[in-house]
């Protein structure tokens, strides 16, 4: 199957997504934040990103606007629980920096698996 990326700095959530791709026969890396996912994703480009919006040291819009950089073909799925504002505002704005597909926290599998497969047959 796909190398897909997740890019979260909430180990569970991390974990989640990693079991729920795993599943599906992916071969899943995780970052921590955004900074760690472009490393990763210079050295060996992903075809498929998924990040979380609230991060620390680096954004997950900052971080969609640097992977659309490096790979302008690639997918990227933003998810957000939210903070501040609600996690419509974020999305939306991830939409507007290049995110494919977005989801709220937490995930309704179904549709973010039919996104994901989606995603990967673009790319």
């Amino acid at each position: 199957m796909a190398r897909i990326l997740i890019v979260d700095d909430d180990d569970l959530v991390r974990d989640a997504l990693r079991l729920m791709l795993g599943r599906e026969g992916h071969d899943v890396t995780e970052a921590a934040n955004g900074r760690e996912a472009i490393a990763l994703h210079k050295n060996s480009p992903f075809p498929l990103i998924i990040t979380d919006l609230i991060m620390p040291d680096m954004e997950g819009i900052e971080t969609i606007v640097e992977m659309r950089k490096i790979t302008p073909n690639s997918g990227i799925v933003a998810i957000s629980g939210g903070a501040r504002s609600s996690p419509e505002q974020l999305l939306t704005l991830a939409q507007k920096y290049g995110a494919d597909a977005t989801f709220s926290k937490p995930i309704d599998r179904k549709e973010f698996m039919e996104s994901v497969s989606r995603l990967l047959l673009k790319a």
